[in-house]
């Protein structure tokens, strides 16, 4: 896990390139890479194509979790993804949040939501 202050240490690209991860503590080369990791998964989670978002929802529970504050909330993606277009990715996100202890939002597990009934 990372904390607040190792948010700030995500290292850009370039200074990837010029090897700062091997020039900075364990401990805050693992958090650098921890926090790029986690913000290139939510970034994906609402990509256009439908597999990078089946992806991207896959690996949430790995990388988004125990984050720093600022951080993403889990479940709170995974229940906007419900709502996503694709039928795997919303059965991907439901699958995760039971997974993860989570409750599927009322209304999608009723077969009449609010009770009414067309006929």
């Amino acid at each position: 896990q990372c904390n607040e202050s190792e948010a700030s240490v995500a290292p850009t690209v370039d200074e990837l390139r010029e090897g700062r991860l091997v020039r900075m503590p364990p401990e805050e080369a693992f958090a650098a890479v921890f926090v790029a990791i986690r913000a290139a998964v939510v970034e994906h989670v609402g990509d256009d194509l439908a597999a990078v978002r089946r992806a991207a929802v896959a690996a949430l529970p790995h990388f988004a979790a125990g984050g720093p504050a600022d951080g993403p909330d889990v479940g709170a993606v995974l229940t906007a993804r419900l709502a996503d277009r694709d039928e795997g990715v919303r059965a991907l996100a439901a699958e995760l949040l039971q997974a993860l202890g989570g409750e599927l939002p009322l209304l999608s597990q009723c077969a009449w939501p609010l009770g009414v009934k067309a006929f």
